[in-house]
């Protein structure tokens, strides 16, 4: 995972990495090298709920209704 903290921590998982998007595709952000980065599901789940907010991300992992 490349996610690093304020206070310069590196979380380093080698764990369920996945693809994320710095500039999410929705707002315009291309799937070029230079717009990826590698994420652990929970430091991609926490940047996906910036950008969306909380209660999407909670929808969205909850499933079909």
């Amino acid at each position: 995972c490349s996610y690093v903290a304020p206070d310069g921590t590196r979380c380093g998982s080698r764990h369920g990495l996945q693809v994320d998007h710095i500039q999410p595709f929705a707002a315009d952000g291309t799937h070029e090298p230079s717009n990826l980065r590698l994420l652990c599901a929970a430091h991609n789940r926490r940047a996906a709920a910036r950008w969306m907010g909380s209660d999407v991300v909670r929808r969205f992992r909850a499933g079909p209704a």
